[in-house]
């Protein structure tokens, strides 16, 4: 998704909508924010890929950028949605 962003040099931002398709299509549970931010905030090799995320959809790191719309706090989750956000980040990399 990132490749395919840098190659097109947009920004790799996705609706939730957009994310449960490509989720349900590589067998993997849908997300919403709340699910997303508690899976976000309990592993960095997530934060390292994505740039940004709201009520709306996520934003992923790539070489064009949509301006900043401000911070995301908070470092909370547990160990079992870490792994599941390893392997939705893995296949999604593999893609």
């Amino acid at each position: 998704m990132i490749g395919k962003a840098d190659s097109k040099n947009i920004p790799g931002k996705f609706t939730w909508d957009e994310i449960n398709r490509f989720m349900t299509n590589i067998g993997q549970e849908e997300f919403d924010y709340d699910t997303f931010k508690l899976i976000f905030d309990a592993d960095p090799n997530l934060q390292q890929l994505v740039a940004r995320f709201d009520q709306e959809g996520i934003e992923l790191k790539t070489k064009k950028q949509e301006p900043a719309q401000g911070p995301i706090d908070g470092n909370t989750g547990s160990d079992v949605v870490a792994q599941m956000a390893q392997r939705a980040t893995n296949n999604a990399m593999a893609s």
